[in-house]
């Protein structure tokens, strides 16, 4: 943890850090504007979410959710 806290001490590691957090900011800040509705699309206007099959969307979250299930049981599973 100590080699982390000197590399990010480099000039041009501080650069580096700030360039990428302008950039997680202005996308994130794009991606809640969109949600709430004040971009070009409101969210809740998406073709998924206005979908008249409400079925489609049922069956796309239990599948995401079967994912992170398994995503998340096999990295808290110990190796044997």
């Amino acid at each position: 943890m100590n080699y982390l806290a000197q590399i990010a001490h480099n000039s041009w590691m501080k650069i580096y850090l700030r360039i990428l957090a302008l950039i997680f900011t202005y996308s994130g800040l794009i991606h809640i504007t969109n949600i709430i509705g004040l971009g070009q699309q409101p969210w809740l206007e998406t073709p998924l979410i206005s979908c008249p099959d409400k079925s489609v969307i049922k069956n796309f979250l239990l599948q995401l959710q079967l994912f992170f299930f398994l995503l998340l049981s096999s990295l808290l599973t110990p190796d044997s």
